[in-house]
């Protein structure tokens, strides 16, 4: 179903779609029994492991290597922003859950076969991996955009011809960078953890940061026209990112900024 069901764990809530309710259905089933016959605790801590990766496995081909747009399987037309946010938030709330299921398991297992709860190590590692790659994936679709966006920023930043009036403002590119990271913004805000949404958002940034000083750079700034119309575009982006009350440990787009503040604008 492509509705999601809120999950909460340890405070924080996860929308998980109906293959990740499944799953977490079936880890719940196998737990029970572990509960109820300790015997087959051993076996089902060996169990387990496997059955979370094998949803790590498919969750990975159907959404970052887009499977679920093959007529064999879901038929979508593409992969869109809220569908990587939801497998995030699938491998996120299992992610959250692993000490605890390591926690009940050990509960049932002999000392000598605790060990096996290893293997959660290996799991963790891969769900980890998995969830970076679609936040990396986030990162590659705005930066995309965003290459589009200013491709002609050095004309756009040009100063006026002779006997045209124009005062520097904000270049209708970086309105449309900022206009991108909105859309973004609230798809995504209502999908992921808080936790999550600035992760992303602060990995966005940090390559925004990079691509945009090297287009900056890219523009002639011998006018004091350009140099000021850079200035605002800079001063635009930074109310526009503010807006979002994000937690960016090192603000927005330092390296940008502090080249936009070291231009003489007379």
């Amino acid at each position: 179903p492509s509705r999601a069901s809120d999950i909460v764990v340890s405070g924080a809530g996860y929308k998980v779609v109906g293959s990740g309710l499944i799953l977490l259905s079936t880890v719940v089933h196998y737990l029970q029994c572990g509960a109820a016959v300790p015997a087959v605790a051993p076996p089902i801590a060996h169990a387990l492991p496997v059955l979370l990766r094998g949803y790590h496995t498919h969750a990975y081909k159907q959404v970052l290597m887009a499977g679920a747009m093959l007529p064999t399987s879901a038929g979508l037309k593409s992969i869109s922003f809220k569908h990587l946010a939801l497998s995030s938030q699938s491998l996120g709330v299992l992610l959250a859950l692993l000490p605890h299921l390591k926690a009940i398991l050990a509960a049932y297992l002999p000392e000598a076969q605790r060990h096996a709860l290893k293997e959660f190590d290996g799991v963790e590692s891969d769900l980890e991996a998995h969830q970076q790659q679609i936040f990396a994936k986030f990162v590659s679709i705005l930066e995309e955009r965003r290459r589009g966006r200013v491709k002609d920023l050095s004309a756009a930043l040009a100063p006026p011809q002779a006997g045209a009036q124009r005062q520097p403002e904000p270049s209708a590119n970086i309105k449309a960078v900022a206009a991108d990271l909105r859309a973004v913004y609230k798809t995504l805000r209502d999908l992921l953890t808080p936790q999550q949404l600035h992760k992303v958002f602060e990995l966005i940034l940090t390559a925004f940061d990079a691509g945009l000083l090297e287009a900056y750079r890219g523009v002639d700034t011998a006018p004091a026209f350009s140099r000021q119309c850079i200035v605002q575009d800079v001063q635009f982006l930074r109310k526009e990112v503010a807006r979002l009350h994000l937690s960016l440990p090192s603000g927005c787009c330092p390296n940008l900024v502090a080249f936009a503040l070291a231009l003489p604008v007379a």
